[in-house]
């Protein structure tokens, strides 16, 4: 949004909805916010304030979720926003897909994050009761990236364009009363059942799947169960390149907590400018170029760290993160 308010010179509001765990949290991520914004103009809004439950939803002009963490699954926020008529941009990012029509109903923004296998550490550590359930699932979230330029484009094309903004807001309240009314809900229901129940009675030696290479059938490799949740899976071919000038820049979004609330999951801290040294000075420079210059840091650490640095687009991919 501060991008779209500097690239526009437009009067650009946005309202962040939710509710914070703890006060601590409530007020990291209003600085953090409030840092990068110096243009657009940030409203934060606790769910629990009953000014804003319907009014929200009526000053809106675009519904923005981009989910980024193995929890969310089907997605109800964005279907009530097309029940509203409202545009929505989304990640692209499991139930999301279903839901929402890329280029009908609003965007999908793509999604990258480290490829199978990248999470063992992170599931012992879990396991090991080192991390709880919200820091494992919170770590893998950390190192997952919704296209920061795909967004930004996004966000402009909806921003200045209000006949955009209600034809797709128009189609996506067709496509939630149509497909997520509950007596469209019922008969999906029924459909699915009856699908299940002919597979079991057809399909009574089918493949079961392994789990000769989870390190637990219970604490799992996030990055290796929920594999098909985002739209790229990092390779070591993959190229990167820098969206930064200087390392100082990179201070500027890296410096708060809330981007870096799971450091030991990266390569070492003093290692990390080396990393990003290594992207500026190098365009083009493959993953695999990275872990063979530096073996010892692991490929899980620096895709994983690639992943991080992709969130707040310092870096991106060069290759466009094609879907494999």
């Amino acid at each position: 949004m501060e991008s779209v308010a500097k690239r526009e010179a437009k009067q650009i509001h946005l309202a962040l909805y939710g509710y914070h765990p703890t006060v601590r949290v409530g007020e990291e991520f209003r600085n953090l916010a409030l840092d990068i914004c110096t243009t657009a103009n940030v409203h934060f809004i606790d769910n629990s304030d009953q000014n804003f439950a319907d009014e929200l939803w009526a000053a809106a002009d675009i519904f923005v979720s981009l989910a980024d963490n193995i929890r969310e699954t089907f997605g109800l926020a964005p279907v009530e926003a097309m029940a509203c008529g409202l545009p929505v941009i989304a990640s692209d990012w499991d139930g999301y897909r279903e839901t929402i029509r890329h280029q009908t109903d609003g965007f999908l923004i793509r999604t990258i994050a480290p490829g199978a296998s990248m999470g063992e550490d992170l599931a012992y550590r879990y396991f090991a009761d080192i991390d709880t359930y919200g820091h494992f699932i919170s770590a893998a979230a950390q190192t997952t990236a919704i296209d920061a330029q795909d967004l930004t484009n996004a966000l402009t094309t909806l921003a200045t364009n209000p006949d955009l903004r209600r034809k797709m807001g128009e189609a996506g309240k067709d496509h939630a009363q149509t497909n997520y009314d509950w007596r469209a809900i019922i008969r999906q229901y029924d459909e699915l059942w009856a699908e299940l129940d002919h597979r079991r009675k057809v399909d009574t030696n089918g493949d079961r799947g392994s789990v000769q290479d989870v390190f637990h059938p219970l604490w799992p490799d996030p990055f290796t169960v929920f594999a098909s949740h985002q739209t790229h899976r990092l390779a070591r071919g993959d190229r990167l390149e820098s969206l930064i000038n200087t390392y100082d820049d990179v201070t500027v979004l890296l410096r708060h907590r809330m981007n870096m609330f799971s450091p030991d999951i990266l390569v070492p801290p003093e290692k990390l400018p080396i990393l990003i040294h290594a992207i500026m000075s190098q365009p083009g420079i493959s993953i695999g170029e990275i872990c063979e210059a530096h073996p010892d840091w692991g490929d899980a650490p620096v895709q994983r760290s690639i992943g991080w640095l992709m969130k707040p687009g310092v870096i991106r991919l060069t290759n466009n993160g094609a879907s494999d």
